[in-house]
């Protein structure tokens, strides 16, 4: 069980202490006015407001019980929490002393080029389709954009051409 789940069943079973609590302290009450009333004393009206007495104050000791394992398991809530809060500010923490340098790394990547390398084909370049095996980058810039699409089987023939890419940044 969880601490959520152990505090919400303790407080259920304060709540039915309190209640059986009220309902003893009223039989008490109401066996105290009845031998009043009607006079009866001795054994019998001494020992219902015994057993009353007795009731009452070994449910107050439960209550009491009960209200010191809710206060500890408050206790470990809060410090729990207070752990968990001091962890995430510390990571936070962290994290923001970290953005300073990510930044500069990105602004220090000023020029980028796409770089390419035909490494093979399937055998079906006889015609040069691949252009053999060869390699070659773009310009350099500082502003790089979208290329214009490209299909690496322009010219329909079977086969097949195996390209690499990269990005290069310096």
């Amino acid at each position: 069980m969880s601490l959520q789940q152990d505090l919400g069943e303790l407080e259920r079973k304060v709540a039915e202490q309190d209640a059986r609590l009220r309902v003893f302290e009223t039989y008490a009450k109401a066996a105290v006015v009845i031998a009043l009333i009607f006079g009866i004393g001795g054994a019998w009206g001494a020992t219902a407001v015994s057993k009353a007495k007795d009731t009452i104050i070994e449910l107050n000791d439960r209550l009491d019980t009960l209200d010191k394992k809710t206060a500890h398991i408050d206790d470990h809530v809060n410090t729990s929490t207070q752990t968990i809060l001091k962890a995430k500010d510390a990571a936070l923490a962290d994290l923001r002393s970290q953005v300073p340098a990510v930044l500069q790394e990105a602004k220090a990547l000023r020029r980028c080029r796409v770089c390419y390398q035909v490494v093979g084909s399937d055998g079906g370049d006889q015609g040069g389709q691949c252009g053999g095996e060869r390699a070659g980058c773009s310009a350099w810039s500082d502003a790089p954009n979208w290329s214009s699409a490209y299909n690496d089987d322009s010219d329909n023939r079977s086969g097949w051409c195996a390209m690499r890419w990269r990005l290069e940044c310096e």
